[in-house]
């Protein structure tokens, strides 16, 4: 078993390496197979660069220089076309619908921006919002919600490691092994069901809202900010 993520629970592996620090799981496996001098395929050596660079978001969440190191060695052996098309795939309309209510219903309270996607055509849609939300320039912390196949998914982004995003989204939620995370990086989902009227979708996602604003100690009074909405001046 091979993991960048700390569990409660030991692995039951004969064999386990977990590294927490490592930005990525890829690059646990790029090093063993650099250390054991075994050629890396093209096709494999492509899949690990992406690994690290997506886990890592290009390279800007790599804490340590080994992880950097372990990439430049590795891309040598990639094949660089397919490594551009994997990062900026054709996308579908509903893709860019939910991007868009991503930034219209996001909110700002005190350097957290939090959006509610409602029902997504994949949950990596959580993430990857999240992330995106989190390049406005006075966030410090984004919080982003989505309904897939009755599950509320959920993702927790940190601009800087100074607290663990792994254990806040525990915190908030109910079954803590059903959130996970590290450093700056955090995600999980909870069932909500797939029979769950619109109002019992709405109550989870104000729910988790309350409890991540309260664990931040970010009060909840006054009308919401929200910051990507046109201003209509009134004449």
């Amino acid at each position: 078993m091979i993991d960048q993520h700390h569990s409660d629970v030991p692995p039951l592996a004969e064999c386990a390496i977990v590294d927490t620090e490592c930005g990525a799981t890829a690059v646990i496996v790029a090093q063993a197979l650099l250390l054991k001098k075994i050629e890396i395929p093209t096709r494999l050596a492509t899949t690990l660069a992406y690994g690290i660079i997506s886990d890592t978001m290009n390279l800007y969440r790599a804490n340590r220089p080994d992880v950097i190191q372990t990439y430049l060695q590795i891309i040598p052996n990639c094949d660089m076309k397919a490594l551009a098309e994997i990062q900026n795939p054709p996308q579908s309309r509903r893709f860019f619908a939910t991007l868009g209510k991503g930034i219209e219903q996001a909110v700002a309270r005190s350097g957290l921006i939090t959006a509610h996607l409602g029902e997504v055509e994949n949950p990596d849609l959580v993430s990857l919002v999240a992330d995106f939300l989190l390049t406005y320039k006075t966030s410090k912390k984004s919080f982003c919600t989505g309904r897939f196949n009755g599950r509320l998914h959920v993702s927790l982004r940190l601009e800087k490691p100074t607290v663990n995003a792994g254990n806040i989204l525990r915190d908030i939620f109910t079954n803590r092994g059903e959130a996970g995370g590290h450093g700056v990086i955090a995600g999980g989902s909870f069932k909500v069901g797939e029979e769950a009227s619109e109002e019992e979708c709405k109550n989870a996602e104000e729910t988790v809202t309350k409890r991540i604003l309260k664990r931040f100690r970010i009060r909840t009074t006054g009308d919401p900010y929200y910051p990507f909405r046109q201003v209509v001046s009134k004449s």
